[in-house]
């Protein structure tokens, strides 16, 4: 198993990441890793500690990455949305779109993350999915995003955590 972290913004995917990730089977060649990355998430409406149907976007970069010679590194946007997402727990799902550079070639991964809290409010998220167009096609995507918020007391009033920033790193496996 590959271990690994990912970004891809706390927004779901992915919005930044962490050097700690998830592992794929030894079994399943790496396409590609790229770590490590940041990026940035913004919530509608603010997350507080009341979960609430919730929307996420963001954007960031990725790299280096190995294990592919045509590519160096990597942007990507994401959106993703929640029934029921807050400060300290929630799941979404979502589409990430990521261009690789320096080729220009694109990849859309849908995906579902799962996240959850450390003591020190870094919040973690878990994200695994498929590409389902593009370049690796088929390929699985695992990511793991660690974000901080920059204001965690604003989880406590409204309008709460618009945003938040990480870093971090992502696989692609077939």
């Amino acid at each position: 198993m590959h271990r690994f972290a990912v970004l891809s913004s706390l927004s779901a995917i992915i919005i930044s990441f962490s050097p700690h990730a998830p592992v794929a089977h030894a079994a399943l060649p790496t396409l590609v890793f790229c770590g490590p990355g940041s990026g940035s998430s913004e919530f509608t409406p603010g997350l507080t500690t009341t979960p609430r149907p919730t929307e996420i976007t963001g954007s960031g970069d990725l790299g280096p990455c190995v294990g592919d010679d045509q590519i160096a590194g990597a942007t990507f946007t994401f959106r993703a949305t929640s029934p029921a997402f807050s400060c300290t727990a929630g799941d979404a799902e979502g589409t990430i779109e990521i261009t690789w550079s320096p080729i220009g070639e694109t990849s859309t991964v849908d995906y579902v993350v799962k996240r959850s809290v450390r003591p020190d409010d870094q919040m973690v998220s878990i994200t695994k999915g498929t590409v389902s167009q593009g370049r690796y096609a088929g390929a699985a995507f695992t990511g793991e995003s660690v974000i901080v918020p920059p204001l965690p007391a604003a989880c406590l009033v409204e309008p709460g955590v618009p945003n938040a920033v990480g870093t971090g790193a992502a696989v692609v496996v077939q």
